[in-house]
């Protein structure tokens, strides 16, 4: 499926990779820029989680409503990421 998408198909206007689904889990596909977006986690933590270590290597800022959900299992991780990506 090209285009990012949520489990509920709510990643509006991010483009360049390629993710589908397996079983047990998704794959995402490498190779490409990854553009700015506005990315819906469905309050998913891991969603969440992926979408920020994913708009790390975004052309722009990127948008991540519900990231709130990380809190849920990992509280720390956006102070974590911010030191090992020195933003």
């Amino acid at each position: 499926v090209p285009v990012w998408e949520s489990a509920g198909g709510e990643g509006r206007g991010a483009r360049g990779a390629e993710w589908g689904g397996r079983p047990g889990g998704r794959v995402v596909g490498g190779g490409a820029r990854l553009r700015s977006a506005r990315l819906d986690s469905a309050l998913d933590h891991r969603l969440a989680m992926a979408w920020a270590v994913a708009a790390c290597l975004a052309d722009g800022p990127c948008d991540i409503e519900g990231a709130e959900s990380v809190a849920v299992s990992y509280p720390g991780f956006f102070a974590d990421l911010a030191r090992v990506t020195g933003a």
